[in-house]
């Protein structure tokens, strides 16, 4: 059986990247092809002491539509926890305790 969770990983050549991706969408027609991670979500992900990987897990919709869910996470796998800069802007207190989430999708032939 496979690791559930696979370590990080290295840059691959473009070409490479071209011909995974071309093999995804072969084996699923009509699926949704990817997702979209704005930059100011990257940046507050790595932005809090400690953070050594960013843990990128499925996670679905109640009417069934999937998603992804970004943790920020310390050299042992361990979640840390982020404040939500927007509601901090607003003079609202977060607790600090937040993940990313709801980033943008890429439907099928939009990739």
């Amino acid at each position: 059986m496979a690791d559930s969770v696979l370590p990080t990983g290295e840059l691959i050549p473009f070409k490479e990247a071209e011909e995974l991706i071309a093999r995804y969408q072969k084996m699923h027609p009509g699926q949704l092809e990817g997702f979209i991670v704005g930059r100011n979500i990257v940046e507050q992900l790595l932005a809090p002491e400690g953070v050594d990987t960013v843990k990128i897990l499925f996670g679905e919709f109640e009417d069934g539509k999937v998603n992804i869910v970004l943790y920020p996470s310390d050299k042992d796998g361990n979640r840390i926890p982020l404040r939500n800069d927007a509601s901090a802007q607003r003079g609202e207190e977060d607790g600090g305790d937040y993940a990313a989430d709801r980033v943008g999708t890429i439907p099928p032939g939009k990739g």
